[in-house]
């Protein structure tokens, strides 16, 4: 099925601006507990068979008796509780070579509570990280590191307070690539520059025995780079075309949101049909991006991953930078509040797309593709009736994890793709109050540019978001605002895509971007016609809420083995629905 947006006037253009802040990425041991003796943290990472980190930490003490330790829980990309306990494993604590007593907290299973030794100085840990076996961050040629996975810290101090001395032992033969700055190297052994210990968590490693990087820009000392490590050495060929794509996508994002948030970015990109291609994940000066081993030798079959790069590149400024303020907290197991995340992702996700194509990363059409794809999943989303966009933002807390089987009446995460055409309605209406003076692109320079230009995050709020959107065009954004995060029909949707210019059509012939979606999810996707998703072998990955499958009494997981007597194949089923 052809899933499409056809625009029905075009775009005015708007005047770029620039405005710029800055914002640290290394900084000075701050003092923490009366001095400044750093948390040491040696992390042992050649065991790529079965997958395990060692992890050694030297934790400086201060006289006390006891100590509480914790082990991370929250993840900002993640927005949820999302790291687990339960694969750590071999955990224990020594004071000059003698075995100490711990205990778990019986109602915070992340809490370990340590007796000490009178005159103890120093406590030293000993734990492994088990990586999952399959998917995981490990392959015989790849490692990467994930360093909120890899310590204890000690409870009630800031994490941005926290000195910290990171120490990396890699398979010999592999290179790393990171955020990190390095003290000095020795081998494959890593001995990073002392920095805080939010930001080593927000500073990932990925390493490999095959890595191969590009510079994409350098302005002055802000300078960002492509780092790729695959499983074949062969996969480490870029075309200067897509070299070419990735630098304007850089040259764009800068130019629209102002000056970079970070002295030195780096994505960093694994190539590997072993691991997960889950997408991204954000980090202020660095991004992980898992995808397919041969995606950059065969570019133009993977699409519908291409705004992949500037959608992470984007939360340096949104999300990472400037951030909702229930999102801000002092350390990792402290409870985010969840909010606004169709700004944090929404905004994020439409800037990902017009990005990609304004760096012809896809075409106009892809553009549309994509947008109509979002807009047909949301209009059609019979969970709305009971769940709005604003209730989604909870999402993460409760769903990372956890498998659903009625996606389109549980709603997940749908900020993703409702929240970019709230924002095309946004866009629109301030065309329409500026009689098209203005537009999105004036709210972005000016909200994400921010008047504290030195610190690390700048928290919002709503009224701050309101107060922003009027300095470009006074309306009553508040109620405009609410009451499409709070409706629980679809009008809003579609006024918003009329509004914006755009109108969405169905038929039977399917655009690029669905069928290359479709052969991501190894699916036939009829959605929109009998209401179901079926792979190749006939088996149901998914069945749409109260539809016509549905209602013939099918569930996700079933098989259809033969149609009125005729066995099934893919090319029958697509014929009977001729």
């Amino acid at each position: 099925m052809r899933i499409s947006l056809t625009l029905h006037h075009s775009r005015l253009p708007v005047l770029a601006a620039l405005l710029s802040f800055l914002i640290c990425n290394v900084v000075p041991a701050a003092t923490w507990g009366g001095n400044g003796v750093p948390l040491q943290i040696k992390i042992d990472a050649t065991d790529t068979v079965h997958k395990v980190f060692s992890v050694t930490e030297q934790i400086p003490l201060h006289g006390d008796a006891s100590i509480t330790l914790l082990y991370p829980r929250w993840e900002v990309a993640s927005h949820a509780p999302t790291i687990s306990v339960a694969e750590m494993a071999g955990l224990e604590f020594r004071v000059n070579g003698k075995a100490v007593a711990w205990h778990r907290d019986p109602l915070d299973v992340n809490e370990f509570h340590v007796a000490l030794p009178q005159g103890a100085h120093v406590l030293e840990a000993h734990f492994d990280y088990l990586s999952p076996l399959k998917g995981g961050v490990m392959t015989r040629n790849i490692v990467q590191v994930q360093w909120e996975h890899l310590f204890l810290y000690p409870q009630g101090v800031n994490v941005d307070e926290i000195p910290v001395a990171a120490e990396l032992r890699l398979p010999e033969g592999f290179q790393a690539a990171s955020s990190l700055r390095v003290d000095h190297q020795e081998g494959a052994d890593y001995h990073f520059k002392q920095c805080r210990l939010g930001y080593l968590a927000d500073s990932p490693v990925f390493a490999g025995r095959y890595l191969k990087s590009w510079p994409l820009s350098s302005n002055g000392t802000k300078t960002v780079w492509l780092h790729a490590v695959a499983d074949e050495a062969r996969d480490l060929t870029v075309s200067a075309e897509e070299l070419g794509k990735l630098r304007k996508l850089v040259e764009v994002t800068n130019g629209l949101f102002g000056d970079a948030p970070f002295e030195h970015y780096d994505f960093l990109v694994s190539l590997s049909d072993e691991l997960p291609s889950d997408g991204g994940t954000e980090h202020q000066e660095s991004s992980e991006i898992v995808l397919p081993a041969d995606i950059f030798l065969k570019p133009d079959q993977y699409k519908t991953m291409a705004s992949l790069f500037p959608h992470e590149y984007i939360h340096a400024w949104n999300g990472l930078h400037h951030r909702p303020a229930g999102m801000v907290v002092p350390n990792f197991n402290t409870p985010m509040q969840n909010s606004m995340l169709w700004v944090y992702e929404g905004l994020t996700e439409l800037y990902g797309l017009r990005i990609a194509r304004d760096s012809a990363l896809i075409t106009d059409e892809d553009y549309r593709d994509a947008l109509a794809m979002d807009a047909a999943e949301q209009l059609t989303r019979p969970g709305r009736r009971w769940k709005s966009l604003a209730d989604s933002d909870y999402d993460p807390i409760y769903l990372a994890g956890h498998h659903i089987n009625w996606s389109d009446w549980e709603r997940r995460e749908d900020y993703y793709q409702e929240g970019p055409l709230l924002w095309l309605g946004v866009d629109a209406e301030i065309r329409k109050a500026t009689s098209g003076k203005s537009g999105l692109n004036a709210f972005v320079r000016a909200f994400f540019t921010g008047s504290n230009a030195h610190s690390a995050v700048e928290p919002y709020s709503f009224a701050d978001l309101v107060t922003a959107l009027n300095t470009i065009a006074a309306e009553p954004w508040q109620y405009y605002l609410q009451t499409r995060l709070n409706a629980h029909d679809g009008t809003y949707l579609t006024d918003a895509l009329k509004f914006a210019g755009y109108a969405l059509v169905f038929n039977a012939t399917e655009s690029d971007m669905f069928a290359q979606q479709e052969l991501e999810d190894g699916v036939l996707d009829l959605s929109y016609s009998i209401g179901a998703r079926v792979r190749p072998n006939g088996v149901l990955q998914s069945v749409s809420w109260d539809g016509i499958a549905f209602k013939a009494s099918l569930v996700p997981g079933m098989k259809i083995v033969a149609m009125n007597g005729e066995a099934f194949t893919i090319a029958a089923l697509r014929r009977r629905l001729q």
